[in-house]
């Protein structure tokens, strides 16, 4: 829970760092970059380890890297509304994993799980023009992100006990590669000047990263991937509430009312107990 609340709040220094002027990936890069410095000493500690599990490691890392990395790309390029709670699908696609995969079954409380949640992503999207298609890139971007931080539940929740100290070596590896490549294919910049003007957001963010991580990784190795991302979506009324006072972005009853939905698809799962 403390963990989605954390999360909620990471857009507030990744555009306190594009008001220096850098923009689009830049941001997310930067920051992953820097936290990737930061954990260098835990990488030398834990290196035998991190080699002997390389291949798990690996593919949980990049997919991870590809949610925060398109997550944080989604912020800069549509509503932070939007692209919290559109990524905040991700219990509807963590349901339908666990059912395909994990062979959970399909309780009455996951279809209103799944019901509550493409619900609120049309009201989200808006219906009046047909299908609730998304509206643009960024909007696209945090669609793919949460379907991809599901699919990274998914291997945590599967793979052997991993100490906290090396997933969390793994996914900021992951994300610093995944975000770094975002800002390349982009043809983004980082002018000296920028850089020295953002650089204390740019520690912060590093700083603020490996903590929300290890708050986020480790229940995931123990919580079914559906329960870890409804629990997580504390990052929603975090998010919402946070934007709707800092951000100056519209919020009104359309969004309201997806945010409500979208949280009732949590209160459905955390009332009853785990029994997947």
């Amino acid at each position: 829970l403390m963990g989605g609340v954390l999360w909620g709040l990471y857009w507030i220094p990744l555009k306190e760092v594009e008001a220096a002027g850098l923009v689009g990936a830049a941001p997310s890069a930067l920051g992953f970059g820097a936290a990737f410095v930061m954990i260098l000493p835990l990488f030398l500690w834990r290196w035998r380890a991190l080699v002997s599990r390389k291949a798990d490691l690996t593919v949980a890392g990049l997919l991870a890297g590809t949610s925060i990395g398109l997550f944080t790309a989604a912020l800069s390029q549509t509503e932070i509304v939007r692209a919290i709670l559109l990524f905040y699908l991700s219990p509807v696609w963590s349901t339908a994993l666990g059912m395909a995969v994990l062979g959970h079954r399909p309780t009455l409380a996951r279809f209103a799980t799944l019901a509550l949640g493409l619900v609120g992503l049309c009201v989200v999207l808006g219906v009046e023009n047909g299908l609730p298609w998304p509206r643009s890139t960024g909007d696209v971007m945090a669609l793919i992100a949460g379907a991809s931080w599901s699919r990274a539940s998914l291997e945590l929740y599967r793979m052997p006990t991993v100490p906290v100290p090396d997933l969390i070596v793994a996914f900021v590896t992951g994300c610093a590669a995944i975000t770094g490549f975002l800002f390349l294919v982009s043809n983004g910049s980082a002018p000296h000047i920028m850089l020295l003007t953002a650089a204390p957001w740019i520690v912060f963010t590093a700083v603020y990263i490996v903590p929300t991580l290890a708050m986020t990784l480790w229940p995931a190795t123990l919580l079914t991937p559906a329960r870890a991302g409804l629990l997580l979506m504390t990052e929603v009324v975090a998010g919402v509430i946070s934007a709707a006072l800092l951000s100056g972005e519209p919020f009104g009853a359309q969004e309201a009312i997806g945010a409500l939905l979208i949280t009732a698809a949590l209160l459905s799962e955390v009332i009853r107990p785990e029994k997947d």
